[in-house]
């Protein structure tokens, strides 16, 4: 007679064979190492596969045409991936001078108080820049402000930076381009700015009326205002502003 006794210290099991008897030997030591071999399968196969630490919270949310964002949060630390964004990165160099001086050019005659009104509008668009020059519409608003006092360099000094700033917009391109043409009488680089200002977009109407009018009234080329026109349509088909200016050139 024989009895094999199972003992679990701690989990791990332990058999022990008592009174065997010689011709069984070698079978009884099979058994018990099969009997083992199932115990250790149906203990630790339970035990889960992955171990996860009660202290850390892991999510993740995805925002429309952006790569999740995943964060893990932990005591000890903190990991964050956002999306990349074409336009975050370093500031442009060749920032103009915030510090330039306000000069009214001779030709331009206005009352006391206008001109004190634009000399306090300046300053503080050239002192939010200095606190924020990521501020795109206070450069494209500062390049104005010099246009209007007449300071045509310091227009062109800001917006040329704002084109550098957001290479994607067309407004500082557009503004570039009406100066050009209406204040330095430059047909040619007023057509090259108005283009790069369309290429950003080719649903702005008033972008090809802009272009096709200047060529009509600064460059007396109403052959090349139709062409522009012409091309106007065929990004904005039937655009009523667009047909209007047409007949007129016609």
């Amino acid at each position: 007679m024989f009895c094999i006794v199972i003992i679990y210290p701690h989990m791990n099991p332990v058999v022990t064979i008592k009174n065997f008897g010689s011709k069984y030997k070698n079978t009884l030591s099979i058994l018990s190492i099969l009997i083992v071999l199932f115990i250790l399968y149906m203990i630790f196969d339970r035990k889960p596969n992955t171990e996860i630490n009660e202290n850390t919270n892991i999510t993740a949310t995805t925002t429309p045409e952006e790569k999740p964002i995943i964060t893990t949060t932990n005591p000890n630390y903190t990991i964050e991936q956002v999306p990349i964004n074409e336009e975050r990165g370093g500031m442009p160099s060749g920032m103009p001078n915030l510090n330039r001086p306000i000069s009214f050019a001779l030709n331009v005659n206005f009352e006391q108080e206008v001109t004190d009104t634009l000399t306090a509008k300046i300053i503080e668009l050239q002192n939010i820049l200095k606190s924020d020059p990521t501020n795109f519409q206070a450069w494209l608003d500062l390049g104005i402000y010099y246009k209007m006092i007449g300071d045509l360099e310091g227009a062109i000094d800001i917006w040329v930076y704002t084109t550098k700033l957001s290479p994607t917009n067309y407004l500082a391109f557009g503004n570039l381009g009406n100066l050009y043409a209406y204040n330095l009488k430059d047909m040619a680089m007023a057509d090259s700015y108005y283009r790069q200002a369309i290429s950003k977009d080719t649903s702005q109407v008033y972008l090809y009326i802009q272009l096709a009018e200047a060529y009509r009234d600064v460059g007396s080329d109403k052959a090349k205002a139709l062409e522009v026109v012409n091309q106007g349509l065929t990004a904005n088909p039937n655009n009523p502003a667009l047909l209007q200016l047409k007949e007129n050139l016609e």
